[in-house]
Formats: structure tokens, sequence, C-alpha cells
């Protein structure tokens, strides 16, 4: 979209004209860099209605959002149990099975990276608007991202209690025990058949801790949204 002619807060309306129409952001990077410019516009004057971010526009930064945001956002909470387990110094780590608090520091910044430093770049897109049309951008990108981690939550949610409810059962985990005695010693079996029991309620614990993080996570998000919303009322209570 480029604009062109008079326009902004001094003059009169500008002429807005939509280029490359079937041209849209290929990445989230794609997505917050148009949004920035647009803002970076609308900051020194010009005028981009609202309406000028069509229904197409919507979907398309909705779904960008929710791509964006739901597949990673899946894998790394499937990956949860694991670092649960270490935590729980039931896997060990760096060779030992009691990690010290500098390996429970870092394993839990390797759980929560992916988060922190996510919601950082989001962040900085959530905050980069200022006017109808850029505020339109924002809010169907953050609904698709809310699209996505509600989504995400109720699928690793609902996986880990099946695991746990119907799959790691004590009478599922015996029957496993007793086929691979054809192959292996029950006197081999035992130690991994009770650390099986023991690991159980990790799954129950990862599946909290995705969604207390997620609903952290996401609430910055809001949070930042709201401070920007805060900061252009005093901007245009100023002009």
């Amino acid at each position: 979209m480029a604009a062109s002619g008079g326009g902004g807060r001094d003059g009169g309306a500008p002429i807005v004209m939509k280029e490359h129409e079937n041209e849209k952001p290929k990445g989230l990077l794609d997505a917050i860099s148009e949004l920035q410019y647009f803002y970076t516009q609308e900051q020194n004057g010009m005028d981009l209605p609202g309406g000028l971010f069509t229904t197409k526009d919507q979907v398309i930064y909705f779904e960008l959002g929710f791509r964006s945001t739901f597949a990673s956002g899946l894998i790394m909470a499937l990956l949860t149990p694991l670092s649960m387990g270490v935590l729980e110094k039931m896997i060990p780590i760096f060779g030992s099975a009691d990690p010290s608090a500098f390996d429970t520091f870092y394993v839990l910044l390797l759980t929560l990276f992916y988060l922190i430093g996510y919601g950082f770049f989001l962040g900085v897109g959530v905050r980069s608007f200022y006017g109808e049309y850029t505020h339109s951008m924002v809010k169907n990108l953050l609904g698709g991202i809310a699209a996505a981690a509600a989504l995400k939550v109720f699928i690793v949610f609902l996986l880990f209690h099946l695991i746990y409810i119907k799959i790691l059962t004590q009478e599922h985990i015996l029957s496993l025990v007793n086929y691979m005695t054809k192959y292996v010693s029950i006197e081999k079996l035992a130690g991994p058949y009770k650390w099986l029991l023991e690991f159980r309620p990790v799954f129950l614990t990862s599946a909290w801790f995705v969604v207390i993080t997620t609903g952290i996570w996401f609430m910055v998000l809001i949070g930042c949204y709201i401070s920007a919303r805060r900061r252009n009322a005093k901007l245009k209570d100023v002009e």
C-alpha cells in the first residue's frame, strides 16, 4: 500500500492507493514489519481509515497469527514432560539425576525460552498501532495468536490427561512388562516398571504447567496492547 497527496493532521485526507493486491505477508516478520511501517506513517500524520483493512486482510492476519503460533507452540508444549522429568529428578541431566540450582535454572530457561523470546517479539508488534488501520491489523493478528494458544492448551491438556488416565495406567504398564519378559528378564524390568509408575504424574504437572505459562504469556501480550492504547490516548490528548 502507498499513500500520495496531501493529508495528515494539518491537511486534507490523503489519497491512499493499494498496490500488489495479491501479495501478502509470508511470515510473522513480514507482518510485523508491515505493521511497523504503517504505524510510523500514522504517527507522522497519515490518515488511514480502518475500512481500508478489508475482510481479506483481516483473514490473512488472523491466519498468520494462528499459523505462526500453533505448530511451534504445540511442539514446545509436547516436550514439557521431559523438562518436568528433569526438574523432578527423574531424568538425568549433564550425567546427574540430582541437578544443581544452576541446572534447574538452565532447564527452566530452555523450557520457557521459546515463550520468552517469541513473547518479546510479539510484544513489539502488538504495541505498533496508532490509528484505525494499524489497530485493525493488531487486533486480527492478536486474535489469531489467541486462537492458536487456546487450541494448543486444549490439545496438550487433553492429551496429557489421556496419557495419565488411559494409556500409562498400572494395568497397561504391567501388561507391557509381562510382554517384555519374553525377551528380558524380570529383574531388569523391575527398574523401568517402577520408573514409569513414578513418571506418570509428570504428565499432570506438565498439563497444568502449559496452561499456566501460556496464560501468563498471553496476559503479557494483552498488557502490551493495553499499554499501547493508553500511550495513544495520551498522545492524542496532546494533539
